[in-house]
């Protein structure tokens, strides 16, 4: 796990976890993705997406993080965030999302489950 910090007020953790999202999207449609954790923080995190087109500014996201070697491992449930920011640099076609979650989580409590997810204790 690599920490850097940048426009987040905490510790930013790389990771390599798969995250499943669901959501409803404008047009009142299900939004549901399997794809790739970018980072996470105890308050916000990013992820790649194959349907940038599918996130709007403000919209509400539920959110799971799980192993991507183990899929038996245990799953966290992160509970659900708001999308603050996306970046589709070819339009419709994959990008990034980034999410501010609805409640903080520490450093502490973060780690715990990512190591419990990965089968490493922090």
């Amino acid at each position: 796990m690599n920490i850097s910090n940048e426009r987040r007020q905490q510790d930013r953790f790389s990771s390599i976890l798969g995250i499943s999202i669901n959501s409803i999207d404008q047009n009142g449609d299900d939004v549901t993705e399997t794809t790739l954790l970018r980072d996470i923080s105890g308050s916000g995190l990013s992820f790649l997406t194959k349907q940038p087109s599918e996130y709007d500014f403000g919209q509400s996201i539920d959110i799971t993080l799980f192993s991507t070697n183990n899929p038996d491992s245990e799953k966290f449930n992160i509970g659900s965030g708001k999308v603050m920011w996306i970046d589709d640099p070819a339009g419709d076609s994959s990008g990034w999302i980034g999410v501010m979650l609805d409640d903080l989580m520490s450093v502490d409590h973060l780690k715990e489950k990512i190591g419990a997810i990965i089968g490493h204790p922090a």
